[in-house]
């Protein structure tokens, strides 16, 4: 339990039970999908597989934004325990020496990649939290990427995010450090406080469109129904 919590292989059960049930992707044909595809899948075997994993718990699944503080305390508390710190630091290492032998534009487009699934994570944990659960979720960055003095890149446009067929621009850029180096204390809290604002401004923008719209908390209701029929298990 110290160095691999079951919270963490139960989590990843459901992200790997809906790659291969909802998506149809195997460990046999997963390299057939790349790009924008397999980045897609990742977000909704994600965000899906969060909300099986608190199902397994018992939590009731919310979408219309609506939470008690113990259930909000619950989600929180099973999603922090969503951890196995050896293991995912071992993980780091290992990322880290990979991703240092790539050529500067590959390395770029790995940085660009874990960016956005951390911020899709972190929206959707906090959506769960917050009785919004969305059964779409993407993450994407805009303009063009402009070099650095340290020949590393950046972009000048804001993100946006996709939650339940909704775009929203958010009023923040994107920091991306390089993932080939070690990140100074300094740098990972950067990177972490500018993922919490990314996602607090796409939360804030989709919790007002659900307060203002019947027709999305119907929508938001009926995905999650659609889904629960699909796979057969009970939302």
């Amino acid at each position: 339990m110290t160095s691999c919590a079951a919270n963490y292989l139960l989590k990843n059960f459901w992200h790997n039970y809906v790659h291969r049930e909802v998506q149809g992707i195997t460990s046999e044909n997963y390299h057939d999908f790349g790009g924008i595809a397999r980045d897609q899948s990742d977000f909704t075997a994600d965000n899906v597989g969060t909300v099986l994993f608190l199902k397994s718990y018992g939590v009731e699944i919310l979408t219309r934004g609506r939470s008690s503080p113990e259930r909000r305390a619950a989600v929180r508390d099973l999603i922090n325990r969503n951890r196995c710190n050896l293991v995912f630091a071992e993980r780091d290492r290992l990322r880290i020496e990979k991703t240092s032998q790539l050529p500067t534009e590959e390395r770029w487009a790995e940085a660009q990649w874990q960016f956005r699934r951390r911020v899709a994570m972190t929206i959707s944990n906090q959506l769960l939290e917050r009785g919004a659960a969305v059964t779409s979720l993407g993450v994407y960055l805009r303009g063009p990427q402009r070099p650095t003095r340290e020949q590393w890149f950046f972009y000048n446009r804001n993100v946006v995010i996709e939650l339940n067929g909704r775009y929203l621009v958010c009023d923040h850029m994107p920091y991306i450090p390089d993932p080939a180096r070690d990140p100074k204390p300094r740098t990972r809290a950067t990177a972490y406080q500018r993922r919490q604002e990314l996602a607090n401004s796409a939360i804030g923008q989709y919790m007002s469109l659900l307060d203002q719209s019947q027709e999305l908390r119907t929508y938001a209701e009926n995905s999650l129904a659609a889904l629960a029929a699909r796979i057969k298990v009970p939302l």
